[in-house]
């Protein structure tokens, strides 16, 4: 076979057949679906205040309830197994804006007052550290 017919022969070749498409396709498929179930974070149990760096108070997740955390400093609103701010006294009001979380590490901060909360799966000192609604 000489130059030319090899260049006319790969010019006139498929870059791909009909099985290599479906061995890439199935390998997408299941790379996402590996990702889908490895990274997906599971639901807490309680939400966990840190005011000023120290773990003040801990909520269940599955008591709907209105919160004053930090002597008044924002309303914290447990409802549907959902946490979420309501009423902050910051400037910004960046921590109301953050919605709702209910994922183990999920995270509402309120910088100007130096408040955390945050979704955890299970309470550091024991059950005598919740705080019921």
């Amino acid at each position: 076979m000489t130059h030319s017919e090899k260049i006319k022969a790969l010019k006139n070749s498929k870059p791909f057949k009909l099985m290599d498409i479906f061995i890439f396709g199935a390998a997408v498929v299941l790379i996402i679906l590996i990702m889908f179930v490895s990274f997906r974070k599971p639901e807490g149990k309680f939400v966990s205040v840190r005011i000023d760096g120290k773990i003040t108070d801990y909520y269940s997740l599955e008591e709907d309830g209105k919160f004053v955390i930090g002597g008044g400093r924002l309303c914290l609103i447990i409802e549907k197994g959902c946490a979420y701010v309501k009423d902050s006294r910051c400037p910004d009001h960046y921590c109301e804006k953050t919605g709702r979380i209910k994922l183990e590490g999920q995270q509402i901060i309120c910088l100007p007052q130096e408040i955390v909360i945050e979704i955890v799966a299970d309470i550091e000192g024991g059950p005598g550290d919740l705080v019921t609604g």
